[in-house]
């Protein structure tokens, strides 16, 4: 795991191109179903390559890197054991033993928007709503390139 944290660490020094930690979420990996991932494995003639128990220590390091750096994170494993505690139950959140499904994906939404909330709501908006947006001339309700943080509230 010293090196996977390594890599996280490395990955979310972002300030060099402009992106503040402020604004980076980490997500951290679902459970693996086991015998799902392993049919899957088998059916594409790999051999098995991730178990519960690793997929639990990556969910850890990437808690910690995210607490060490400072940056939010969302606990994708862990909340996901405690919504369905047999892991076998997964299996409606993960469409391959591995990768979200469908329901994992509406899941991990509903963890992630919270943090996305509060990372947003104090934005200004800078765009008008769609229903303010007149559709006969839409270009007379968007802000000019000269100046970004204006629209006219009024163009319906």
């Amino acid at each position: 795991m010293p090196g996977f944290m390594v890599t996280l660490v490395t990955t979310f020094s972002f300030e060099s191109v402009g992106v503040v930690r402020e604004k980076v979420i980490i997500i951290g990996p679902p459970p693996v179903d086991e015998d799902a991932w392993t049919e899957e494995m088998q059916r594409q003639g790999k051999i098995m390559s991730k178990t519960l128990e690793e997929t639990a220590k990556y969910a850890h390091a990437c808690q910690e890197a995210s607490t060490e750096m400072g940056i939010d994170y969302v606990d994708l494993y862990n909340s996901m054991i405690k919504t369905v505690p047999e892991v076998e139950t997964c299996t409606a959140f993960l469409s391959d033993g591995l990768h979200l499904s469908r329901k994992g994906s509406k899941f991990l939404f509903s963890l992630l928007w919270p943090v996305i909330d509060k990372k947003t709501s104090q934005l200004p908006q800078i765009f008008p709503r769609w229903d303010e947006v007149d559709y006969v001339n839409p270009e007379t309700c968007f802000p000019a390139a000269s100046s970004p943080n204006s629209y006219d509230a009024n163009c319906v």
